[in-house]
């Protein structure tokens, strides 16, 4: 497998990850339902994945352009 095919791969779970994390924040308390939160466990080994590559600027770039909707990104 491919650094480039590699990279990709993880950033897809990246943006699906954090797509489901920051849906999940938004919703009140009665909505929530468990066992149907996003797998964290998942997230913390991609960003532990992406903090060790030289390529986590300009995935962190390319998620505040995708995702800005996600209270943790600074614009």
């Amino acid at each position: 497998m491919t650094t480039a095919y590699t990279s990709k791969k993880v950033w897809v779970m990246v943006k699906d990850n954090l797509g489901k994390m920051g849906k999940w924040f938004e919703r009140s308390e009665d909505d929530f339902v468990m066992g149907r939160e996003p797998c964290f466990a998942d997230m913390a080994v991609i960003t532990n994945w992406i903090s060790t590559r030289s390529t986590r600027d300009a995935i962190a770039c390319s998620l505040q352009a995708d995702l800005p909707h996600l209270p943790f990104f600074d614009r």
